[in-house]
């Protein structure tokens, strides 16, 4: 696995044999300007109207995401292992989402802030996959802040 991608995308847990690669890391941005709904934060991303910043990035740590924006983070990665733990630390005032191959593996509507420690886990987005079929996968996460700008990783 690239030492970069495993050190800066995500904290990715690998529990049996394989490898995992990604193909490419999108990160993008937008203005709230349609409000946040914390029932569906993928739904929510698509119902703002602002314009969409979008840049393909080697790695995710220290990411600024900026004030009154959402998030959207897409990781395209192949993988030969069956168990994978993702986790994702943001500051998200609104919450977010993880989804892996389009379905909801997790959901935290508080305010998240991580604070640069992925130790302080009740304010990451995580999750684990324990029957990952070997292939290609997305992972995508959703976030939303209104303030603050706290860097993500």
């Amino acid at each position: 696995m690239n030492r970069k991608l495993k050190a800066l995308v995500f904290l990715f847990a690998l529990m049996g044999f394989g490898a995992v690669q990604a193909a490419s890391i999108t990160y993008q941005t937008r203005d709230i300007n349609a409000g946040v709904n914390n029932s569906d934060y993928k739904a929510s991303w698509n119902a703002q109207t602002s314009a969409t910043t979008t840049g393909v990035i080697s790695g995710f740590n220290m990411i600024w995401g900026g004030y009154n924006t959402f998030s959207h983070l897409a990781v395209n990665f192949s993988s030969g292992v069956s168990q994978m733990a993702f986790q994702l630390g943001t500051d998200a005032g609104y919450g977010g989402a993880l989804y892996l191959d389009k379905v909801l593996v997790a959901k935290k509507t508080s305010d998240l802030w991580w604070a640069y420690d992925f130790n302080n886990t009740s304010q990451l987005l995580s999750s684990s996959a324990n029957a990952l079929t070997s292939g290609n996968h997305i992972l995508e996460a959703f976030w939303a802040e209104g303030c603050c700008n706290g860097a993500n990783g």
